[in-house]
């Protein structure tokens, strides 16, 4: 900050200026502050509702790229959809200096982005380039979830997901009291007061829950979900990421 400045001689006569410093520069990094937290800070975009990322284009080299924008860009006017080629975004890979057939576009809105997707997911330009296209906020869902995938336990042989019905030794029923929700079974032919206990789940939900017509599956709405519990232990089967639903 101050080149004209020198206090070598000074710190090597005097040790103790540079405890000092060092004591008070440490102190003053501990108070640094996030510039974008301060209140008068510019407010970032955080939304991307409106942009969709399209995978499996052709690579190509940077000289070729105005020719593949216009091919998307004429694709999406067919629906009437006005965009520039400054809109779409294709990176280029540095080490291969090629794309990586990936490319983000900017539409006007969320609607116009979901016709967008709706246009290029699926879309055969050649046999090796069948395009697959998604929201940029459901594409960042996708490369958050794990490599290692697991089938579900309940659903992990076609007759799980049929419990109920497959298996007529058995005789399930559920009762739910306030928000605890708990699924019994008792064998058949016996005491229907020896029942055992396939789900406890406490703070299932507080509105009603709902049995799948044939006994395969139980639905059951929360606040940010819908969940569908099934087969033979009724594990989750499907979990719908969907807000506020009141009925199914």
């Amino acid at each position: 900050m101050y080149p004209e400045f020198e206090f070598d001689t000074d710190i090597s006569e005097k040790l103790e200026l540079g405890d000092y410093l060092r004591t008070a520069i440490q102190k003053h990094t501990m108070t640094v502050v996030e510039p974008l937290t301060l209140a008068d800070a510019p407010k970032m975009n955080d939304d991307f509702s409106n942009y969709f990322v399209v995978n499996n284009l052709p690579k190509c080299k940077e000289e070729k790229l105005p020719k593949l924008k216009t091919l998307l860009e004429s694709t999406l006017s067919k629906k009437k959809l006005k965009i520039n080629t400054e809109d779409i975004d294709i990176p280029i890979n540095p080490e291969t200096q090629e794309t990586d057939g990936v490319a983000f576009i900017k539409m006007a809105n969320e609607e116009q982005a979901r016709i967008g997707v709706s246009m290029l997911d699926g879309f055969a330009l050649t046999k090796k380039n069948i395009f697959a296209a998604c929201l940029v906020p459901e594409f960042e869902k996708v490369m958050q979830t794990s490599e290692t995938f697991e089938m579900p336990k309940a659903a992990a042989e076609y007759e799980d997901l049929r419990a109920p019905v497959f298996d007529i030794k058995h005789e399930q029923y559920f009762y739910k009291h306030g928000q605890h929700l708990q699924v019994d079974f008792f064998q058949a032919g016996q005491n229907p007061t020896i029942d055992h206990t396939l789900l406890n789940m406490q703070k299932a939900s507080e509105k009603p829950v709902i049995w799948s017509p044939q006994g395969t599956f139980i639905i059951v709405i929360k606040a940010d979900k819908v969940i569908f519990l099934g087969g033979k232990e009724m594990t989750p089967i499907i979990v719908l990421p969907i807000n506020k639903v009141a009925a199914v």
